[in-house]
């Protein structure tokens, strides 16, 4: 591990930053400020840097999720994915359009998929589509019951329509 406190993130080698837990605190980590803390700049960044390197590139559709991923829709016109039928609460989706691409998220048995106050219908009929060329979402497992699983969408760019 080298000292990365003042290379910009762009420039960080893979594998250069070792996540901060409570059980492994940054004790390497010189913090002169009082805020954020030393752990939670080392958190961000190493989060930064899994985010910016391990997404899927989609270029077939249908795409099956995982429970956990990041993907990026490059499939040409509509990219559809389809949910995990088994996820975890907190188990986070990142999409991205790339292109001349939308993406459609279509749901299982059990499942619904809310933005805000709206929400898609229950189960394998409902479904999420991004109507605007670069939209993104951040997409979170919030409730899971052995018949039901909510997915709530926790950050997004562009315009969607739900079904």
């Amino acid at each position: 591990m080298g000292d990365y406190n003042s290379t910009p993130i762009s420039q960080l080698p893979p594998g250069s930053v070792t996540l901060a837990t409570d059980l492994y605190p940054a004790t390497d980590v010189t913090d002169e400020t009082e805020s954020p803390s030393g752990t939670t700049k080392k958190y961000a960044v190493g989060q930064l840097q899994t985010f910016l390197t391990n997404f899927t590139d989609v270029t077939t559709s249908p795409q099956q999720l995982s429970p956990v991923g990041n993907y990026i829709a490059d499939a040409g016109a509509l990219c559809t994915f389809t949910l995990p039928i088994v996820t975890s609460i907190g188990g986070t989706i990142q999409i991205i359009a790339r292109g001349s691409t939308y993406f459609q998220i279509q749901q299982n048995d059990g499942q619904q998929i809310f933005l805000g106050a709206s929400s898609t219908t229950l189960g394998n009929t409902g479904y999420i589509i991004s109507t605007t060329l670069g939209a993104f979402l951040t997409l979170t497992c919030t409730q899971l019951t052995s018949s039901y699983q909510e997915f709530h969408i926790l950050n997004n760019q562009g315009s969607f329509t739900l079904f």
